[in-house]
């Protein structure tokens, strides 16, 4: 999942962490958090059941190693949740023309690469 960092991302975790059958890679840019963020306490709590991984929506590369990683650790990913996102008051003044810079190409990358 990317953007696991905080808001609607971190409650997705944070749900998707209390079945004990899932295993969650809980994308954030930075791996290096807090010890008190609500992430790396999810983690230290779960083990391997949540697991943080670098990942930038935007960095194609970024995601090729997120998904090399992740196929050769577990050989697949069931489900991919596209989570992160950006808005800006680039956004109030130029809504309609925002969606050439979304980028949509991150989770279709590391989707083609597993």
């Amino acid at each position: 999942m990317t953007g696991a960092g905080r808001g609607i991302g971190l409650a997705l975790v944070e749900k998707l962490a209390s079945n004990p059958d899932n295993i969650i890679f809980a994308g954030v840019r930075t791996v290096n958090l807090d010890a008190d963020h609500a992430l790396a306490r999810l983690t230290a709590e779960k083990g391997d059941a949540v697991q943080l991984i670098e990942i930038s929506s935007a960095n194609r590369d970024n995601n090729t190693a997120a998904a090399q990683l992740i196929k050769t650790k577990y050989g697949r990913i069931d489900v991919i949740i596209a989570n992160a996102g950006e808005v800006s008051s680039f956004f109030i003044l130029h809504r309609y023309s925002l969606i050439a810079r979304i980028p949509f190409g991150g989770s279709a990358h590391s989707h083609r690469d597993l």
